[in-house]
C-alpha cells in the first residue's frame, strides 16, 4: 500500500458514495481533519485504506477490492499499521467498510484477525423546521474561542477533545463550532463540530461523567446545531449502535437514522 500525497485525494473521489459514507473519512478527503489515506496504487487505485485521527480508525473505500489490495491489506496491517496505531498510545486496530455492497468481503478478508464487530448509526437531521424538545435545564451554553481558553476556567476537557479531531485550536476556531457548559469555573459539557466539509458539519459531544443526565449535553449541542443550521450547512450525527445517551441526545434535538454501518476491530 502506498500514502497518496494530500494533493491528490481527488483521485479516490469516484471510489466514494457521498450519500453513505462515514464523515470521518469525508473530511480527510475534503482536507479538513488530519488524517491519511493509502492506495494500491498510486497513478490509478482501485482500492483505499482512510486513517482518521478523530475516531482513531481506518474506512476502506472502492467499488471493488483490488488483487493486489486482497493480497497486501493483512501484510500491511502486521508490518506498518500496528506499529504506527502502537507509537501513537492505541491499542486497538478499528476498520469499516466504506461500501457496504463489499462488506461481506471484508469480513472475511479480515475474518483471521477474529475481530468483534459492532453496528455505527448515523443520523441526519433533514427538516430544518423541526421543533425542540422541551428542557428542564436552566443552564446556558457559552461559545469555544480563543478568549474563553484564555481565561480563568479549566477547559481541559475542550482542548483534550478538540485536538482529537483537529489538526490545531487555531484551525477549529477558523473552521469549527463549539460550546460549552460551565459549572464551578469548569468546562463540563462540549459540543463542537467533529467533522465537516463544505457541505456538512458533523456533531459531536462529551460531557464529564458526573454531569450526565443533566441536560447539559443537550444545551450545547442545541447551540451548535442552531448556528450550523444558521450557516446553511447539513448537520449530522454519529454514534455506535449501543451509546444510548448519545442516540437519545440525537432524537432529542430532531436528528434521524439514515445509516447503520458495521464495523470491525481487535486489540493490539
Amino acid at each position: 500500500m502506498y500514502e497518496l500525497n494530500k494533493l491528490n485525494y481527488n483521485k479516490i473521489e469516484s471510489m466514494i458514495d457521498r450519500k453513505i459514507s462515514s464523515n470521518a473519512f469525508l473530511s480527510v478527503i475534503d482536507g479538513y481533519s488530519p488524517g491519511t489515506v493509502f492506495v494500491d496504487d498510486l497513478e490509478n487505485p482501485i482500492t483505499a485504506l482512510i486513517w482518521s485521527k478523530g475516531v482513531a480508525g481506518f474506512g476502506v473505500a472502492g467499488n471493488c477490492f483490488s488483487e493486489y489490495f486482497t493480497m497486501n491489506f493483512l501484510p500491511f496491517v502486521n508490518d506498518y499499521l500496528i506499529p504506527f496505531l502502537r507509537e501513537q498510545g492505541h491499542t486497538r486496530f478499528e476498520v469499516n467498510c466504506v461500501n457496504e455492497a463489499l462488506n461481506h468481503s471484508f469480513s472475511e478478508l479480515i475474518s483471521a484477525k477474529n475481530p468483534d464487530k459492532w453496528n455505527q448509526n448515523l443520523y441526519a437531521y433533514d427538516n430544518f423546521n423541526q421543533g425542540y424538545h422541551n428542557c428542564k435545564c436552566d443552564k446556558k451554553a457559552y461559545i469555544v474561542n480563543s478568549e474563553l481558553l484564555e481565561s480563568q476556567v479549566n477547559t481541559n476537557l475542550i482542548k483534550e477533545t478538540i485536538t482529537q479531531y483537529w489538526d490545531s485550536l487555531d484551525e477549529f476556531f477558523l473552521h469549527g463550532i463549539g460550546y460549552c457548559c460551565l459549572e464551578d469555573n469548569t468546562a463540563v459539557s462540549l459540543s463542537y463540530t467533529s467533522f465537516i466539509s463544505d457541505s456538512f458539519h458533523e456533531i459531536g459531544i462529551e460531557t464529564l461523567e458526573c454531569y450526565r443526565k443533566k441536560g447539559y449535553a443537550y444545551i450545547a449541542s442545541r447551540s451548535v446545531l442552531d448556528e450550523v443550521i444558521s450557516r446553511g450547512k447539513v448537520p449530522f450525527w454519529e454514534c455506535s449502535a449501543d451509546n444510548i445517551a448519545s442516540a437519545k441526545t440525537a432524537e432529542k434535538l430532531g436528528f434521524r437514522k439514515k445509516l447503520v454501518y458495521t464495523c470491525f476491530g481487535f486489540d493490539i
